[in-house]
């Protein structure tokens, strides 16, 4: 990975961090009458309600940990649906939607805290 920051300078490295950037949860110049909501969150249970409105078909949710890795990934079939998340560990998820063309709608961190 060849790396340049704002001043020019430039560093070459084989290994690389991906980094989630905090902002709005609608990715730029797509579906904004789209509105995803998250509860509980932040979460110490073993399910996530995910609130899709308006509803649409074909709709899927990727969760990625940290390190950007797909930890989860589920269908929509309601406008809330509940999903298991037990398996998840303390930590800040990236929910990701998209559409059955794998493009990317929205997303929103989820944080999930065990005790």
């Amino acid at each position: 990975v060849l790396a340049e920051n704002i001043n020019g300078c430039t560093s070459q490295s084989n290994a690389f961090e991906v980094a989630f950037i905090p902002g709005s949860n609608a990715v730029e110049g797509l579906e904004s009458s789209l509105e995803m909501r998250l509860f509980p969150n932040p979460n110490n249970s073993s399910f996530l309600n995910i609130e899709l409105t308006p509803f649409r078909n074909n709709m899927q949710i990727k969760i990625y940990d940290s390190l950007a890795r797909l930890v989860q990934k589920s269908v929509l079939n309601n406008t809330v649906q509940q999903i298991q998340i037990d398996d998840l560990s303390s930590g800040i998820y990236m929910v990701v939607l998209e559409n059955q063309d794998e493009q990317i709608l929205m997303r929103q961190r989820l944080i999930v805290n065990r005790f």
